[in-house]
């Protein structure tokens, strides 16, 4: 217990040692724009440090494989990667030039009362103007948020394929449960229309009929169970497993109405929208850009130091003189003198231009958004609208409609041909139900990857 807690405390000290630091380095930014996502981007760390993928359990639900994903997704990764450099970017950014070493030799030894001058050995540190660094500092910084929101829009685009894979496989899945049901029951008629057909009851175009309706569902029956491969390929590189075997689904996906206006969502997307901050932090970047370029006008500074290393010197008595061999110090100084106007002015220009191709970015991107928007909320609204016309009106309908037809061809009071058109039609509908369903969800998760926030 005592190890455990000694552990807690270093890590809290390393913790409020690297606030402090951020603080300093001004990418607090970063720190909290990362609290939003703290534990997927814990579990991205996770996976990108670790040799051994990510366990899966029996009988994984719809969050499992999220987990999986943001541990192992290359693309993830990548974006990860990105970040973390962008935030060591900033050290190196506002760090000093390093500083150079000169040396020199006296091809012709230069004589001095203490001896001879033979070489020279200085050194010598560039300084920029005051201000300078950090200026470029803060660009860094705007560039660091940027690769952080750009991991951000790389996680829930990954996330939205998997979920939408996920969706796409359970449809698949209630698909192949209801022809096989739909099957079944043709099968059943089937025996019914043999046995009267024997006895002279039944037509043989019934017969035909429902043979052919046998045929046709066993098709589509192949068609569904073939699909499942293409699928879990798709889940298998999203994953980068190759060990999952299949897709493994819930019994429904349940629905529950949204319970937010349009203005909300609206105003969220705006807000929160990954892709919108990246771009505006790229505009605040190119802003301080032209306060960076505008300072091109200002000098640099260099100081150092020149040690001359210097022979004995010997006097005619053969002895030495006195401070014979004395090495003196040079100490030296230099400012830059940014005399070509033309080229400062050239290099605000580029910053300008730089700072309104950024704007334009933005506004590119909030009329993207603002379609996507409107593209997404019409589908979740007529989804939701389908979901429950199919689900209290249409399948209870067809339903009943179907038994009745049934009840009816018992006491061959109801030709068989309508009998197999109610029950096309009921299987429709139980199709169609689900497809809505499906859609219902693939729209709610295409919103709140666009608002990067769950609703």
């Amino acid at each position: 217990m005592t190890s455990i807690a000694s552990r807690a405390a270093i890590k809290k000290q390393k913790m409020a040692f690297v606030s402090i630091w951020a603080v300093i380095l001004q990418i607090q930014p970063c720190f909290a724009q990362s609290v939003e996502y703290e534990n997927e981007i814990n579990l991205i760390e996770k996976g990108y440090h670790s040799q051994e993928p990510e366990e899966l359990p029996s009988h994984p639900a719809l969050a499992d494989y999220e987990r999986v994903l943001l541990t192992s997704n290359p693309t993830i990764r990548t974006a990860f990667a990105g970040w973390q450099a962008e935030l060591k970017r900033i050290a190196y950014a506002r760090g000093l030039p390093d500083p150079s070493i000169n040396f020199g030799y006296f091809i012709q030894n230069v004589e001095t009362a203490v001896g001879p001058q033979e070489y020279k050995l200085g050194i010598m540190q560039m300084i920029p103007w005051p201000g300078k660094l950090f200026v470029q500092g803060s660009i860094q910084v705007r560039k660091a948020e940027a690769a952080y929101q750009r991991l951000r829009h790389e996680i829930e685009d990954q996330l939205l394929d998997l979920r939408h894979l996920f969706y796409d496989a359970y449809y698949l899945e209630r698909a192949i449960d209801i022809t096989r049901w739909n099957l079944d029951l043709v099968k059943a008629w089937e025996k019914v229309i043999i046995s009267r057909y024997r006895t002279g009851t039944a037509r043989h175009a019934n017969l035909v009929k429902t043979q052919i309706e046998t045929i046709k569902l066993q098709d589509e029956l192949e068609t569904l169970y073939a699909g499942r491969q293409p699928l879990l390929a798709a889940f298998r590189a999203l994953l980068n497993r190759s060990d999952i075997d299949r897709i493994h689904v819930p019994e429904s996906l349940g629905y529950q109405p949204i319970t937010y206006a349009k203005e909300e969502a609206a105003s969220a997307v705006i807000e929160n929208n990954p892709g919108l901050k990246e771009m505006l932090s790229f505009e605040l970047a190119a802003g301080r850009g032209i306060s960076r370029a505008r300072m091109n006008y200002l000098p640099d500074f260099s100081i150092g130091i020149d040690k001359i290393f210097t022979g004995d010197r010997w006097n005619a008595a053969g002895q030495l003189v006195p401070e014979s061999g004395k090495d003196p110090l040079v100490v030296m100084g230099s400012v830059s003198i940014p005399l070509w106007f033309y080229k400062q002015s050239a290099g605000i220009g580029v910053a300008r231009h730089q700072k309104k191709k950024a704007g334009a970015q933005v506004e590119i991107r909030k009329n993207a958004v603002h379609v996507e928007f409107e593209s997404i909320w019409f589908e979740l609204e007529d989804a939701a609208r389908k979901v429950i016309l199919y689900g209290d009106v249409l399948i209870p309908k067809s339903l009943e409609s179907l038994r009745s037809f049934e009840k009816a061809y018992a006491g061959d009071e109801a030709d068989f041909l309508n009998l197999i058109d109610s029950q096309r039609l009921h299987l429709e509908f139980m199709l169609a139900s689900e497809q809505a369903l499906v859609r219902f969800h693939k729209a709610r998760t295409r919103l709140e990857a666009l608002t990067g926030r769950t609703l």
